[in-house]
């Protein structure tokens, strides 16, 4: 933790330092093909992201961006103090006036983290710093933290969305640690897990840790449809859009609502409206597009529980885009998809749609997702979906191996993309029992542009420095790509 200016300084020089060995080693070639290169950048890497987020957190203390400090156990009281200290603006020296000290004892405080101040000493400081607290102390009866995972899983979470997505990254570094920590820093950990789930899920601190209590997680909305393959794991769907629910609860309660209300519902009026505001139908004209009519989009990468939602919430929409895809027209085609979807039912205040796997026929055959896709392809091809549809057909003599070749010709002859009429091919194809998503697979453009595009639109009308604990870190996890 960086405690004052003198250390600020250091800690930037050092960070410039670290960026140019880093920015060395990925001009080599070999970078990934050399398992001694890789591991010294990944050293160095580690090292770069620790000193960042150090150097993050006291710009963050000096510009107010924080406004509380989690102490998650006694151990953790110090630090909460010095950062309230850093947070008033306060150097070591002014805070030492304040409290008729010398300069020089501030520094030995805070450089042993107050364990040489007795306990008076910490009351005089946090008065003077004007510290309260919010939160219950709690026993929590040497709980093992194996305990507390497997609770979660039995809950219905997998073991690796737990440590991709539930955990936060500083939080997820203690824990790989945890079998080496001393019995107080397993504790420690422990406390900080159970503090996060209880303020996340309102779970009760009680049945976290009682290994007796099983944890069931509710859904807050009644209107909440599945589609889902056959054989499902009905359990952990529940469990994993529930997550995805609150956060998406919470983003929507804290960005401001946008100035357009009204949803264009024509495929061919969308089309138009995006090329004539944006010039071009591309993706990051298109989310462009979505974000202004006041729809957030969330993009999430490798996940593996559902591949797109449209949620609802008091009549504000948001969209999730949860594709492994690095395909343009793929994420496009989805987009406008699920675009669809939250402009339905406007009467509806609380909507959730969650869709399991866009190439499973099981659900595809419903009348709304028939209509989703068929405006999804309109809006791509120019409200000629069927049409060219039927034109590619007809160009391969209804022969299926033909069909790649007369996609492209077809395709190029209303100069329209090639990738999304292979696209609305396969889906086509699809409805009638034929796999034809890996020859479209081989027409598509990719790239991981892509989803900087997505990652650049949220953060571009997102302000996370707005949000407390645990949101904050939730919503960076799942746009962390692991």
């Amino acid at each position: 933790m960086i405690k004052n200016e003198k250390q600020y300084k250091i800690s930037k020089a050092s960070l410039n330092k670290f960026k140019g060995v880093l920015d060395t080693l990925e001009l080599n070639p070999s970078l990934n093909l050399n398992v001694l290169l890789r591991a010294e950048y990944d050293g160095v890497r580690s090292q770069y992201d620790e000193l960042a987020n150090e150097i993050d957190e006291y710009e963050g203390l000096l510009n107010k961006e924080y406004k509380t400090f989690d102490v998650f156990s006694i151990e953790n009281f110090p630090q909460a103090l010095i950062k309230a200290r850093i947070f008033q603006n306060l150097s070591q020296k002014e805070f030492a006036t304040k409290l008729g000290l010398k300069e020089q004892q501030i520094q030995r405080y805070e450089a042993t983290d107050y364990s040489t101040a007795s306990f008076e000493r910490i009351k005089e400081i946090a008065k003077e710093l004007n510290v309260g607290f919010d939160s219950r102390l709690f026993v929590h009866h040497n709980t093992q933290l194996k305990t507390i995972i497997e609770k979660i899983i039995k809950a219905g979470f997998s073991k690796e969305f737990i440590f991709s997505k539930l955990i936060p990254l500083n939080l997820k570094e203690k824990i790989a640690s945890y079998d080496e920590c001393k019995d107080s820093e397993q504790k420690s950990i422990v406390s900080m897990l159970t503090i996060h789930l209880s303020r996340l899920f309102q779970w009760d601190i009680k049945t976290i840790l009682d290994p007796n209590n099983n944890i069931h997680p509710i859904i807050a909305i009644p209107n909440i449809r599945y589609k889902l393959v056959k054989n499902s794991n009905t359990q952990k769907i529940n469990a994993q859009s529930l997550f995805y629910l609150i956060l998406a609860r919470h983003l929507l309660s804290n960005i401001k609502p946008s100035s357009q209300k009204v949803y264009l519902k024509d495929s061919l009026k969308v089309r138009s409206e995006i090329v004539k505001k944006y010039g071009s139908l591309n993706l990051e004209n298109t989310i462009d597009y979505v974000w202004s009519l006041g729809i957030p989009v969330i993009p999430i990468r490798n996940n593996k529980s559902f591949h797109g939602a449209c949620i609802r919430i008091e009549g504000k929409n948001i969209i999730v885009l949860s594709q492994n895809t690095n395909s343009e027209s793929r994420l496009l085609f989805d987009l406008i998809h699920e675009l669809y979807h939250a402009i339905q039912d406007p009467d509806e205040k609380d909507i959730a749609i969650f869709e399991e796997k866009e190439t499973e026929i099981f659900w595809q055959n419903e009348e709304e997702e028939i209509e989703a896709n068929k405006f999804a392809g309109d809006v791509l091809l120019d409200g000629k979906a069927e049409i060219l549809a039927q034109k590619c057909v007809k160009e391969a003599s209804g022969k299926i191996p033909y069909l790649k070749s007369s996609v492209t010709k077809v395709a190029n002859k209303e100069n329209l993309s090639v990738a999304s009429l292979a696209n609305y091919m396969a889906y086509r194809l699809m409805l009638q029992n034929i796999n034809w998503w890996g020859t479209a697979n081989n027409l598509q453009i990719k790239s991981d542009f892509h989803w900087s595009i997505l990652l650049n639109a949220f953060f571009k009308n997102v302000d996370l420095n707005q949000f407390e604990e645990p949101y904050k870190s939730s919503i960076l996890n799942i746009l962390r790509e692991d």
